[in-house]
């Protein structure tokens, strides 16, 4: 079963980010749909995993 995947940001944009959508995909989980959101407390709190990243300059 592939994992299941949030994206969230501080000030997300219209679309996942092509490098996130390459990680997901080689991360074995189905980037279809997926599109960044504000984090939210019960986001956080349910996630097993989280992962963070600055912004490239």
């Amino acid at each position: 079963m592939p994992p299941a995947v949030s994206s969230a940001g501080t000030h997300p944009g219209p679309e996942a980010e092509p490098y996130v959508v390459e990680v997901l995909i080689e991360a074995g989980a189905d980037p279809a749909g997926a599109f960044p959101e504000p984090p939210t407390g019960d986001a956080v709190r349910a996630a097993d995993t989280l992962l963070a990243g600055l912004p490239s300059t």
